[in-house]
């Protein structure tokens, strides 16, 4: 995906322009699809009042920017609430059901006077959590009277409040064992302690986490308790928070990670044999894969035979939102056969996607779908193009984001429409990319604009899903990829943009991948790509 210039699925051609009129969308599904011919209809077509507010209640995401533009035109949706007009200055008189309701908010309660919130925890005495965060807000830091009050909810909610400055004026200070452990045990810790570790903000409350006990923390919160004790020079400490990370792992990568990460702060072989005999194929094992010499990569490859699927629109967002409702709806022991029947040249993502769900088969499918159209003889573009695709869309031709990024490759609107106005692709409409000879072609373009500046695909590839700029400002103006110890896999995981983060490293072993099938002789290195991140020689021309 990339954001600011190219995002995510596939759409349908409907001829010239694929606008949709009113009669044509009243009577679709509510989805993804629905939203973004809605937005078109709104913004391109021709559509009266009447018949936008039918079709919002059609809406299957009534955010961002198709609820911003429907608030524009036909005014906000609204909803009953039985204590309007109850705020800061009358909430001494309002009913109890209603006080509770102001009251649940930090913002509105730090809008109260000291005086109020003293009455209001007086009589509401019976509400511990409500007097616990009035008193707290009342007090010289909250954040320290929450944690030393051991209240997790109240502690969390005044964080969620605050922007990063005040957020390091008041919660950099140690934490109890204690209470470091009951945060732990809510789901929001690993937002909180990765956005700590990762912004290398809250000095003082990091360190104080080196010695906590993490037993019944989640695989992502002890994983980066991990690099947060590597951060502190701990690196012994670490060991126990990555043997964690792998105990409470729900995916093969999250155990993968903390077991490579073992191996590089002890060389301990059971750890990277570990990894390196995965069944699933990520940064991580391939890197041990590598080490170890072992080459089994344990790929599918599909070779379908039949073109296409009768009666259904590879390149329709309908048609695919009509599939995965049928395949909600099919029983397991059918839907192999309904995979069978998807096992076409033009439905393989279709096909994987089915056959996944159907017998839990790991996701080592590696397709290489429209080669016809993939633009270029150039083996190490095309197998970076497949790497996109295949962590962008699947090769679903007709899938549409929630930012409404389309076709295999992902592109935004404005972006395909800029690059379509620049070069030649004929009578343009945006819903083109959903072909595959246009997304293809149109990813041939992009990514020859990017290596104007970035030559190494784990740069390109957080260029194509976070933009160019974040890039740039990342490698030169934060402390990253630098050479220094456990680098780069350490700046790897400090990556602030978490989207960006794990999407490049799923590029990369998906470029790996698609390098050994399009060219084994090539004998491409994912340690040597790895390792070349801290040489702008071989990344960027952005540092000297």
């Amino acid at each position: 995906m990339i954001k600011k210039i190219v995002i995510f699925l596939s759409l349908v051609s409907f001829g010239v322009a694929s606008v949709l009129s009113y009669e044509e969308l009243k009577t679709k599904p509510k989805s993804l699809a629905k939203d973004y011919y809605i937005y078109r209809l709104m913004t391109e077509g021709n559509v009266n009042d009447k018949e936008l507010k039918s079709l919002r209640s059609g809406v299957f995401r009534d955010r961002g920017k198709l609820k911003t533009a429907l608030d524009k035109r036909i005014g906000s949706r609204t909803f009953y609430d039985k204590c309007k007009g109850v705020n800061a200055k009358n909430i001494l008189d309002a009913n109890l059901t209603c006080k509770l309701n102001r009251l649940g908010g930090v913002k509105f309660v730090s809008r109260l006077s000291p005086a109020v919130r003293n009455s209001l925890a007086s009589e509401l005495s019976s509400y511990p959590d409500v007097v616990n965060l009035l008193n707290g807000i009342n007090s010289e830091n909250p954040a320290k009277y929450f944690a030393n009050t051991k209240n997790v909810k109240n502690f969390f909610s005044y964080f969620k409040s605050l922007d990063e400055k005040n957020r390091a004026n008041k919660f950099n200070f140690a934490l109890s064992p204690e209470f470091g452990a009951m945060l732990g045990s809510d789901s929001y810790f690993k937002t909180f302690i990765t956005d700590a570790v990762v912004n290398q903000n809250l000095v003082t409350l990091r360190k104080s986490l080196i010695d906590i006990n993490p037993a019944n923390f989640d695989s992502q919160s002890s994983f980066y308790l991990g690099i947060n004790a590597i951060k502190f020079k701990q690196d012994d400490k670490s060991v126990k928070f990555f043997n964690q990370a792998i105990n409470s792992a729900k995916t093969s990568q999250d155990s993968d990670k903390a077991n490579l990460w073992i191996y590089l702060v002890t060389s301990s072989e059971e750890a990277l044999l570990k990894a390196a005999n995965s069944k699933d194929l990520n940064m991580y094992s391939l890197y041990a894969k590598e080490l170890t010499g072992n080459t089994n990569l344990n790929i599918v490859i599909p070779k379908p035979t039949k073109n296409s699927v009768a009666g259904y629109d590879e390149k329709s967002p309908f048609d695919w939102v009509n599939l995965k409702a049928k395949v909600k709806n099919t029983p397991k022991e059918s839907l192999n056969e309904l995979a069978t029947k998807f096992d076409t040249k033009k439905t393989q993502g279709e096909y994987i996607y089915i056959k996944n769900i159907a017998d839990g088969y790991p996701d080592n499918f590696y397709p290489t779908p429209f080669m016809e159209h993939i633009g270029t003889s150039d083996k190490q573009r095309q197998a970076l193009i497949l790497a996109i695709a295949r962590q962008e869309s699947r090769f679903i031709q007709s899938a549409i984001s929630i930012s409404y990024a389309l076709g295999m490759m992902q592109f935004m609107p404005f972006v395909a429409n800029d690059w379509a106005s620049k070069h030649d692709f004929g009578n343009f409409d945006q819903d083109d990319v959903f072909k595959p000879e246009v997304a293809y072609k149109m990813a041939n373009i992009h990514l020859d604009w990017l290596e104007r500046y970035l030559y190494n695909p784990v740069f390109i590839a957080y260029a194509y899903n976070g933009g160019i700029g974040f890039t740039k400002r990342m490698i030169t103006q934060r402390p990253l990829f630098k050479d220094g110890k456990y680098e780069p896999f350490l700046s790897m995981e400090l990556v602030h943009y978490a989207e960006s983060r794990e999407y490049a490293k799923r590029v990369l072993a998906n470029y790996v991948v698609y390098s050994s099938i399009l060219n084994p002789s090539a004998n491409i290195s994912i340690i040597e790509l790895i390792n070349n991140l801290t040489n702008p020689a071989k990344t960027d021309s952005y540092r000297k």
